[in-house]
């Protein structure tokens, strides 16, 4: 019997280490894919393009490439207009960028001055600009990490537009390309 018992609690050893090493790598993979989940990248073509703020250079240079490529026929970029640096708000800075980096499109980008410090502040900011014209297909550009949230905010609170949205990727280590084509519409 010694030997039997001897076995079996080898065996059992053996099976619950191979378990817990099971289970620390579904746990490892379930944190690596958790970063994608919040990435949404489902681009339509639209009838504007919205920039929300944070890093708007970054993302207004992308909401450029897609204009050019056929997505949307004008850029609305949510801009922060509250809080001067060096006597300029994000709003002023970003309209000298503009005019300097995108002459051509420059009168295609409209800016949305606001406040927004957060998503759901961010869609107050826009709601009049939206209102302004006659847009009911938007293509959102925003960090890849706010898509799903941004988006979720945007289907919640302006139910009227429908809403799609491309991640400005700022996190080189996540590069989830999705399964659409940056060729054109």
């Amino acid at each position: 019997m010694g030997l039997v018992s001897a076995l079996s609690k080898n065996l059992s050893r053996k099976t619950s280490v191979t378990g817990a090493l099971l289970l620390c790598g579904a746990a490892l993979a379930m944190l690596l894919e958790s970063a994608r989940f919040l990435v949404v990248d489902r681009p339509m073509v639209s009838d504007a393009i919205l920039v929300l703020g944070g890093g708007p250079e970054l993302r207004t240079a992308k909401a450029v490439q897609l204009l050019r490529a056929g997505y949307g026929k004008r850029i609305l970029i949510d801009s922060e207009d509250s809080t001067p640096y060096l006597g300029l708000t994000e709003a002023d800075r970003l309209k000298i960028f503009v005019e300097r980096a995108f002459p051509k499109a420059a009168n295609q980008i409209q800016l949305c001055p606001g406040r927004g410090d957060s998503t759901q502040s961010e869609v107050a900011d826009v709601r009049a600009c939206l209102h302004q014209s006659n847009i009911r297909k938007v293509l959102v550009v925003t960090s890849d990490y706010h898509t799903r949230r941004a988006l979720l905010t945007l289907n919640r609170y302006l139910p009227q537009y429908h809403w799609s949205v491309l991640p400005c990727l700022t996190n080189p280590l996540l590069t989830f390309t999705g399964g659409s084509s940056r060729d054109g519409p």
